[in-house]
C-alpha cells in the first residue's frame, strides 16, 4: 500500500530538483529582467494556491492527486519559462493560469481514475453489525459473513469497533491487519459516505477532540472571511442598493430587518438582511419560514432566490458575528425550543454561523422540528469535519445552489 505514495514522493521530489535547476538556468540568463522576476514570483504563488487547493478537495489515501499538481505544475511552468528565456521570447501570461487549470484538473482526476482501473473491493465484517448500519451501506460493500473468507479478496475491511467480536472474528481482524488491508470503522466509514451524523452516532468528546485539534485553522478562516468579504464588498454594495431602492419603492420602510440570532458558544448577536416579508403580527412569537410562505413579498421571492437578501450579513462577518461557512444562525426562542426535544442541538453552536453551511447546500431550510432535526444532521457533521476541506466544497456547492436556485423559502 505504501509504494505507490513513495514512488510519487521520490518523483516529486526529482521535479523539485529539476525545477530549481531550471530556476538557477533562469537567474543566470543576464541581467535580472523584471518581466522574468514577477513572472516566477507569479507562479510560485499559483503552484502554492494549487497545493492548497489539491489538499483541500484531497480524501483519505489521496496524497497521489496533490503530488501530481505539484509535479504538473512545476516542471509545465519552469520548463517553458526555461525555453523561453533561452529564447528570448516574450512570455505568454495566458500560459500561466492555463497550465494552473490542467494542473488542478489532471490532478483531480487521479482518483477517479484509479477507481476505474481498478475498483476497491470493500467488505463488512457481518458480526455486530445492526439492521440500521446494514441499511446505510452502499450496495457495492460485500457483507462477510463467514470467517474463513480470504483476507485477500478486499482492499478495505469494515468492522464495528464497538461491539465484542468473537474470537473466530478477531483472528480474522488481525490476520486482514498482518495483511496491510484497510481496517475501518464500520459507523465512521457510513457516516462520511452519507455526508451527515445521525445525533445517535455523536461522540461529543470526539466532536470536542477534533475542534481542539482544528483550532489552528480559526485564525486563517478569519483571514479568508476578511478578504472574502472585502472583495465581494463593491458588488454586494452595488446589488445590495439596487435591492434596498426596490424596497423602498415597492414595501416602504423599514428596509433592514433586524433580529436577534444564536451564535457560537451561544452567544446572542444582531444579524441582518434586506426585508422581503411584509410587516404580520405574530403577537411576539419567533416562527421560522415555510414553504410558499404568504409574508414572502413578490420582489422578496426573487431577492431570495438569489440570496442578495443576505448581502448586509456581510456587516456580521466583518464584526466577526459570523463566518462565509458555518451552520445558520436560529433565533434565540427556536433554539431554546429545540434543545429541549432535539439531543445535540447545542453542539452546533460549537463553531461560528455562517452565511451559507452544508446543511444549506444539502438538505435545505427547516420550518417544523422534523425538518429541523433531520438538518441538524447535516450541521452535526460539520462539526465533526470542521476544516478547510469541507469549507471548499461548500463554497463550490453554494455558487452551484445560487445558479441553479435550489433551497429556497
Amino acid at each position: 500500500m505504501f509504494i505507490g505514495p513513495a514512488i510519487a514522493a521520490l518523483i516529486g521530489l526529482l521535479c523539485s530538483i529539476q525545477s530549481a535547476l531550471f530556476l538557477g538556468f533562469i537567474l543566470g540568463l543576464g541581467p535580472s529582467d523584471s518581466r522574468i522576476v514577477l513572472t516566477i514570483v507569479t507562479v510560485t504563488a499559483l503552484n502554492t494556491s494549487a497545493v492548497v487547493t489539491i489538499a483541500a478537495f484531497a480524501q483519505r489515501g489521496s496524497t497521489s492527486r496533490l503530488l501530481l499538481a505539484f509535479i504538473f505544475s512545476f516542471i509545465a511552468h519552469f520548463t517553458w519559462f526555461a525555453f523561453a528565456a533561452g529564447l528570448k521570447q516574450d512570455i505568454a501570461w495566458s500560459f500561466v493560469p492555463a497550465t494552473y487549470i490542467a494542473a488542478v484538473a489532471c490532478s483531480i482526476a487521479v482518483d477517479p481514475l484509479r477507481r476505474i482501473a481498478r475498483p476497491r473491493k470493500i467488505g463488512a465484517v457481518a458480526a455486530g453489525l445492526s439492521p440500521e448500519i446494514l441499511r446505510r451501506l452502499d450496495e457495492g460493500v460485500e457483507i462477510i459473513s463467514d470467517p474463513a473468507a480470504a483476507v485477500s479478496r478486499y482492499d478495505v475491511i469494515l468492522v464495528d469497533f464497538g461491539v465484542a467480536l468473537p474470537p473466530e472474528w478477531t483472528r480474522y481482524i488481525s490476520l486482514a491487519a498482518m495483511s496491510n488491508c484497510e481496517l475501518r470503522h464500520v459507523r465512521n466509514y457510513v457516516i462520511d459516505r452519507s455526508a451527515y451524523l445521525l445525533p445517535e452516532d455523536v461522540e461529543p468528546d470526539v466532536l470536542r477532540h477534533h475542534l481542539q485539534r482544528s483550532a489552528s485553522y480559526a485564525p486563517l478562516k478569519r483571514c479568508i472571511d476578511i478578504g472574502a468579504s472585502l472583495l465581494m464588498a463593491p458588488i454586494a454594495f452595488m446589488l445590495g442598493g439596487a435591492a434596498a431602492l426596490a424596497i423602498a419603492i415597492t414595501m416602504g420602510r423599514p428596509i433592514i430587518f433586524a433580529q436577534d440570532r444564536v451564535g457560537r458558544n451561544g452567544r446572542v448577536f444582531r444579524m441582518y438582511k434586506l426585508r422581503t416579508m411584509s410587516v404580520h403580527s405574530t403577537g411576539g412569537k419567533q416562527i421560522a419560514t415555510s414553504k410558499s410562505d404568504c409574508r414572502v413579498t413578490p420582489l422578496g421571492k426573487v431577492l431570495r432566490r438569489y440570496r442578495i437578501d443576505e448581502l448586509p450579513q456581510l456587516f456580521n462577518i466583518m464584526k466577526g458575528d459570523m463566518s462565509l461557512i458555518g451552520p445558520r444562525p436560529e433565533q434565540p426562542q427556536l433554539v431554546s425550543e429545540y434543545q429541549q426535544i432535539i439531543p445535540h442541538y447545542d453542539l452546533r453552536h460549537a463553531v461560528q454561523p455562517g452565511l451559507s453551511g452544508w446543511a444549506q447546500v444539502s438538505y435545505g431550510y427547516a420550518s417544523t422540528v422534523e425538518e429541523t432535526r433531520a438538518k441538524l444532521t447535516y450541521d452535526l457533521f460539520y462539526v465533526r469535519e470542521y476544516g478547510l476541506s469541507l469549507d471548499v466544497e461548500i463554497a463550490v456547492a453554494t455558487i452551484w445552489t445560487l445558479l441553479a436556485g435550489r433551497n429556497v423559502r
